[in-house]
């Protein structure tokens, strides 16, 4: 819409829903023509725009969409399970251009940027901002330095898209998160951590593990008089972190709701049902030779809601046939899978009907070993659609063993999450 198509004149309610159809973008554009206009979108705001995402860095919305909702609901199967009335359990949080500014490196997101930002939406509930760009913390600094905001921030998501070494981000962006007054849910994913105070008020927090969440656990989350809810993402020393873990008080350790074992293997897993009794997810790797001691290891935690595992298949031995895991998970309802194997026929080493008897959502992500043979043996058709039929093919196999419906098992491909029915997640 052409900002010079409107005049400032424009009765007050007839403006009030012109600028509500605005982009958020437009309407910061807006909010500088003129004092009127720098009121109108102050008002539209203040009642449209409760969570505001702010991402820094060329990318699509989809993909921060995807990578914002693994760090608030959990794993891709729990987007699946719907409540009795068919509304979903975990709803997707949904970026649009009215709730969500993207900048690319270049755009100069900068203090007069910032600036106009926090004057046109004068408060918010949420927070997320998503980066790739180590500069851009000291702008979130200023943004959680907003009086407006900082009074009334309940929620705030901190993402860091670089991969491999967590950057150490400014101290003061922890002071500053440290001094939210109504902050209780906290996510801050790829950066280190410093020492958190926040941790006495908060109801959720999902990090890193490292040791600075462990010693403000044991200094601050015991000061907590709530219910305080910790998932934890684990990139090195698994076995290490789970003895770490295993001696905190009783009061922290059934605070830990959620671990994500994530790269290697994990051989210290028997003590996981017992130490955690609260844990409602796990993501961890491990071997198939290992499945039935996971599985009884597993057992003892009735709120179990959503499981993730990496398997390889690859290493069992043709002549020394194992039996399939037989302990039940009775309360996992979500499972995400990512496979190494030869065989389609592998996947029912599972037991799932057995092993899972209340399972009600699975999600497949990449195969592996199985696509590079199926490569040779289909030269002539493109890897691609390989790679599609070989996910569905495995989908099959799950859909007929388990009697999940089509529309509660999906994939990936090609940039977009399918269910077996054909339904785009």
């Amino acid at each position: 819409m052409s900002l010079s198509k409107l005049q400032p004149d424009f009765p007050h309610l007839c403006s009030l829903a012109i600028f509500s159809q605005m982009s958020l973008l437009d309407r910061i554009s807006a909010h500088q023509v003129c004092p009127e206009w720098y009121h109108r979108v102050r008002e539209v705001n203040q009642t449209t725009v409760r969570s505001l995402t702010i991402t820094v860095e060329n990318d699509y919305l989809h993909d921060y969409e995807f990578q914002i909702n693994d760090s608030e609901n959990g794993l891709r199967s729990a987007r699946l399970l719907t409540n009795s009335d068919g509304s979903p359990q975990f709803p997707m949080h949904r970026l649009t251009k009215w709730n969500c500014l993207q900048f690319s490196e270049n755009d100069q997101l900068n203090l007069v940027t910032l600036k106009q930002i926090v004057s046109a939406v004068p408060s918010i509930t949420e927070l997320i901002f998503v980066t790739a760009f180590y500069e851009k913390f000291d702008l979130l600094t200023v943004m959680l330095q907003n009086d407006h905001w900082r009074g009334e921030m309940i929620s705030l998501k901190v993402i860091n898209k670089f991969y491999g070494i967590y950057p150490t981000i400014p101290i003061p962006l922890f002071t500053a998160i440290n001094s939210l007054p109504a902050l209780k849910y906290l996510t801050v994913k790829g950066v280190k951590l410093y020492d958190m105070p926040i941790l006495a008020q908060l109801k959720e927090i999902s990090c890193n593990y490292e040791d600075t969440l462990l010693n403000s656990l044991q200094q601050h989350a015991v000061k907590n008089t709530g219910e305080l809810s910790v998932e934890a993402s684990v990139t090195g020393r698994h076995d290490s972190c789970i003895t770490e873990l295993s001696k905190l008080s009783d009061q922290l350790r059934s605070s830990i709701s959620g671990l994500r074992f994530l790269l290697h293997n994990i051989e210290n897993f028997s003590s996981i049902g017992t130490s955690f009794p609260n844990l409602t997810t796990l993501s961890l790797w491990v071997s198939s030779s290992k499945l039935g001691q996971l599985f009884l290891a597993l057992s003892p935690l009735h709120r179990l809601q959503q499981l993730s595992l990496v398997i390889n298949f690859t290493d069992l031995d043709p002549e020394r046939q194992l039996p399939p895991p037989r302990a039940q998970l009775r309360s996992v309802k979500a499972l995400d899978l990512y496979l190494y194997f030869n065989s389609h026929s592998q996947v029912h080493w599972l037991n799932l009907p057995v092993t899972m008897p209340n399972l009600q959502a699975i999600h497949l992500h990449n195969l592996y070993c199985c696509i590079t043979r199926l490569m040779f043996e289909c030269a002539n058709l493109p890897a691609d659609v390989i790679e599609r039929n070989s996910l569905r093919d495995t989908l099959q196999d799950l859909h007929r063993s388990t009697g999940l419906p089509s529309n509660r098992l999906s994939y990936y491909y090609d940039g977009e999450y399918h269910t077996l029915s054909g339904e785009l997640i």
